[in-house]
């Protein structure tokens, strides 16, 4: 009997931090400061961080939807559909635990992804974005993703990123 109990508390504790994480994100979505992306006409930031270079952030948004045009499967349109209506949230930290103990570097809600100020993160998230909009059933194991040209893209955009942020600290030294 007490057994019982015990588990009746977990439970009911596991689900109220779930639906405080829900309500958490919500209420986010809804009081964010969310601000439009120069040069695209439905990408919002809210950049909780304060520290985002805009411009490495419409370069990374670039280069996330052009790795994911030449190495994924996802039909164009699809990834081109995501610079019509996608919000990114920049967190302060790099990575956090998830409700599941695991550790991760960004997290994909609807069209809303949340992702560290390296930005790492993003054509990861994207792509989760991509598979809820194909499916309602994202890969979170990430099983197809080297079958589906996935993980090539997000190689890709890193390496493209790394690029970008080199030319943008060397530009400033200058």
């Amino acid at each position: 009997m007490a057994s019982a109990t015990i588990i009746a508390v977990v439970l009911l504790a596991c689900v109220r931090l779930f639906a405080g994480i829900m309500m958490g994100a919500a209420y986010l979505r809804q009081r964010v400061p969310w601000e439009p992306l120069e040069g695209f006409e439905g990408v919002r930031v809210h950049d909780l961080s304060g520290l985002v270079d805009r411009e490495l952030l419409r370069d990374a948004v670039r280069a996330a939807v052009d790795a994911l045009l030449r190495y994924s499967d996802f039909e164009p349109e699809r990834v081109r559909g995501l610079t019509r209506d996608l919000s990114i949230a920049v967190q302060r930290v790099e990575s956090w635990h998830a409700m599941d103990g695991t550790q991760v570097g960004g997290l994909a809600q609807g069209r809303t992804v949340y992702i560290g100020p390296s930005l790492s993160a993003l054509l990861h998230e994207a792509a989760h974005v991509l598979e809820m909009n194909e499916s309602n059933f994202p890969d979170y194991r990430h099983s197809q993703w080297g079958t589906r040209g996935i993980w090539a893209a997000d190689n890709a955009y890193r390496a493209k990123l790394g690029e970008l942020s080199r030319a943008r600290v060397e530009g400033r030294a200058s």
